[in-house]
């Protein structure tokens, strides 16, 4: 996929001005909009629905919904908002299932390092691994999955509201140009 070729231009182009796009709004207002993932979507089955090999739409609808099962627990925890899991479906859909899964890992690795650093030289970052044990016990815990009241949830949307809201919630957008940038940088020959 990451090789020099037309259709490889025109999916990285197209990959990387709507994860340009997302990344912008979502660390500007915390919102990656249906206007830009829906069509990524679409335009993905599409584009691989005409390639001349018959197996691209297949190919797209199980990278789309590989992308946005990748996020889904995420979603189910408050963690990520659905326009974070719309947008790696988006990706998904262009990329396929192998080239989304290598996008997210990578890009979750770099984003993971970046945010040690920064908590690193914020002296939080005790402050975070506590919070990451509280994120892991919420994946534990079934009865918060499914509704019960477990006790007061900070939810994403409250956590990206008010003063140092950059300090609490990072811009899930970052991730997947990161991952983008990563493997086009290792990939591309």
């Amino acid at each position: 996929m990451f090789e020099p070729s037309p259709i490889s231009l025109v999916v990285l182009s197209v990959l990387g001005v709507a994860s340009l796009i997302a990344t912008v709004t979502d660390i500007w207002k915390f919102r990656v909009y249906n206007a830009l993932t829906f069509p990524l979507m679409v335009s993905g089955l599409i584009f691989h629905g005409c390639l001349p090999n018959g197996s691209g739409i297949l190919f797209s609808i199980a990278g789309l919904f590989f992308g946005g099962g990748l996020l889904i627990a995420f979603y189910a925890m408050g963690g990520v908002g659905a326009g974070d899991v719309k947008l790696l479906a988006g990706l998904g859909a262009w990329l396929g299932i192998t080239n989304t899964l290598g996008v997210f890992l990578s890009g979750s690795l770099f984003m993971g390092v970046w945010i040690v650093v920064v908590l690193a030289f914020r002296k939080t970052l005790m402050l975070k691994v506590i919070q990451a044990q509280t994120v892991f016990e919420r994946l534990v815990d079934l009865g918060w999955l499914i509704g019960k009241d477990c006790g007061e949830k900070e939810s994403l949307e409250e956590m990206s509201e008010g003063h140092g809201r950059y300090g609490r919630v990072v811009p899930f957008a970052v991730t997947p140009l990161c991952g983008l940038v990563v493997m086009t940088l290792t990939y591309w020959k």
